[in-house]
C-alpha cells in the first residue's frame, strides 16, 4: 500500500511539473510574440522578441521575479532607441559602479545584465507600480537608474502605448 501511495503521490507531482514547464513555454512564447509585436513598429533597431523572452525566462526560472515586456521595451527605448545609442549590445545604458558604461560582446549579454540587474536590484525588493511612482525607479540601496526627473512619466507613457499596440487596455 505504501509504495502504490508513494508512485500515486509521484504521478500527482510530476504531472504538476510538466503542467508548470507547458505553461512557462506558452508564456515564453507569449512574451517573444508582443515584443516582435512592439519591435516591428521600429525597423532600425537589430532588436528581437527572443533576445527578450531568454533573458525573461532565465530570470523567471533564476529569481521568480516576472519582468513585463512593456518595461524592458520602455526603458531600452527611452536609453538607446532599441540599442542605436553609442554604446553597442548595451541597449540600457548600464552603468556598474556608476561610471563607465558597460561593454557587452553580443546583444544577449547586454539584455540579460538589464534582466538580472531587475530582478535583482529593482524588483527584488519592489514592486512596478513602486518604481513606476515618481521618483521611484531606485534600486534596493537607494541608488536611482536614471537622472532624468520625469524619467518615471515617460516609462509610463511609453509602456502605456506598447499595450495599445499589443490590444490592451
Amino acid at each position: 500500500m505504501k509504495t502504490y501511495i508513494t508512485l500515486l503521490f509521484l504521478m500527482v507531482n510530476l504531472t504538476a511539473i510538466a503542467s508548470n514547464e507547458d505553461s512557462l513555454c506558452m508564456q515564453y512564447h507569449d512574451y517573444q510574440n508582443k515584443a516582435n509585436t512592439i519591435l516591428r513598429n521600429y525597423p532600425k533597431s537589430d532588436m528581437n522578441g527572443k533576445v527578450f523572452a531568454d533573458a525573461w525566462i532565465k530570470a523567471y526560472k533564476k529569481w521568480g521575479v516576472d519582468i513585463p515586456i512593456e518595461l524592458a521595451l520602455a526603458q531600452a527605448q527611452i536609453e538607446t532607441g532599441f540599442n542605436n545609442g553609442k554604446f553597442r549590445n548595451n541597449p540600457y545604458n548600464i552603468r556598474p559602479g556608476g561610471s563607465k558604461y558597460a561593454s557587452y560582446n553580443t546583444l544577449y549579454d547586454g539584455v540579460w545584465a538589464y534582466y538580472r540587474l531587475m530582478a535583482k536590484d529593482y524588483l527584488k525588493c519592489k514592486t512596478l507600480t513602486q518604481l513606476l511612482k515618481k521618483g521611484g525607479f531606485v534600486n534596493c540601496n537607494g541608488h536611482r537608474y536614471a537622472s532624468y526627473q520625469y524619467y518615471e512619466e515617460t516609462l509610463v507613457r511609453q509602456m502605456s502605448y506598447y499595450q495599445k499596440l499589443l490590444g490592451i487596455d
